[in-house]
């Protein structure tokens, strides 16, 4: 990429990267971890034209989640902390990969984008 002078990094992060949850301590971290590596490596090489961005899904329509969801006193509790009252579907993340890897989302490098209803603004 340094080589050609262009190129686009797309990282994939959690709503957990921000915020602390019980019995999830390394998770949260590693995903923390994963945004700090994001701003980083956005500075390190912008003047490369490379832009690094992340994308950090929320609850969604998954396999993972699936059996948490199945449970309908756990699927309230879950919901119940999401302003849009859903979770997310695999599909809604595509769209906005295809935007930061498009020349659209050129002059936008270090961004976390957290696709999650809203849950990490509520939380």
């Amino acid at each position: 990429m340094i080589a050609r002078g262009r190129g686009k990094i797309i990282n994939v992060g959690s709503m957990y990267g921000p915020i602390g949850v019980p019995r999830y301590a390394a998770y949260c971290v590693s995903k923390a971890g994963v945004e700090a590596l994001t701003r980083s490596l956005a500075v390190e090489w912008a003047r490369h034209g490379i832009q690094v961005n992340c994308v950090a899904p929320g609850y969604m329509n998954t396999d993972i989640n699936r059996s948490a969801f199945a449970d309908e006193s756990t699927r309230a509790r879950f919901l119940a902390r999401i302003p849009a009252r859903r979770s997310g579907e695999p599909e809604e993340i595509g769209p906005l990969v295809v935007y930061l890897a498009s020349a659209a989302s050129d002059f936008m490098t270090g961004q976390t984008i957290y696709l999650d209803g809203g849950q990490t603004i509520a939380w």
